[in-house]
């Protein structure tokens, strides 16, 4: 492998023309995550097509499955192609405007899956424990109204990723870019990373 020699101050940094060296994760992973996003998008659209369809299947409980697969929906569509891509590349090709773009809403649809899965939970505790007095809770007004309000909060919890989410020059077998978080101190990234780790745990 040859290369050349770029002194940067009292340092000396090889520079190469080649790509860096990348394992089979580079072929195994997207293959892998290219069946995911077919099987998850294919699974979640009939999920969503049944509950939309037939008016039968409109209860209460479905409406936060339904919710569920919009969830899960946008998150493959938004984490897998670009990560399966990083993965090919080891760099990020597409912006600064897509990195935070991108990063946001993968941010935001877990959240609102969390959310969503945790309301389902209470919808199932209260129909089973309750059935009775919780029927005037339980109701599809309610769910859709829970609906909104966890997209709602979900977009925008997650705005500091947009906001702090950007493309890094790093050197690495040549000049790499990542799409990383920037934060302006250490407290307020500690604080974010304990928010998201609480959230994750509802799941």
């Amino acid at each position: 492998m040859e290369g050349l020699n770029e002194s940067i101050g009292n340092g000396t940094f090889p520079i190469t023309a080649v790509s860096p060296p990348l394992g089979p994760e580079t072929i195994v992973v997207p293959v892998i995550f290219g069946i995911i996003l077919f099987t998850g998008v294919l699974g979640n659209c009939v999920s969503i097509y049944i509950v939309v369809k037939f008016g039968r299947m409109r209860t209460v409980t479905n409406h936060y499955v339904l919710n569920l697969s919009v969830t899960d929906l946008a998150f493959l569509l938004c984490c897998v192609p670009f990560t399966a891509a990083v993965f090919s590349t080891a760099t990020w090709r597409f912006g600064t405007i897509m990195c935070k773009v991108v990063f946001y809403f993968m941010q935001a649809t877990v959240q609102a899956t969390c959310l969503t899965l945790t309301a389902l939970s209470v919808d199932r505790y209260l129909a089973i424990v309750y059935p009775l007095e919780s029927r005037k809770l339980r109701t599809t007004r309610v769910a859709i109204w829970a609906n909104t309000c966890i997209w709602t909060g979900s977009l925008l919890l997650s705005l500091p990723v947009a906001v702090y989410r950007e493309v890094v020059e790093m050197y690495w077998f040549g000049t790499q870019y990542y799409c990383m978080e920037v934060w302006p101190s250490k407290t307020w990234e500690r604080a974010y990373m304990i928010y998201t780790v609480l959230i994750r745990k509802l799941r």
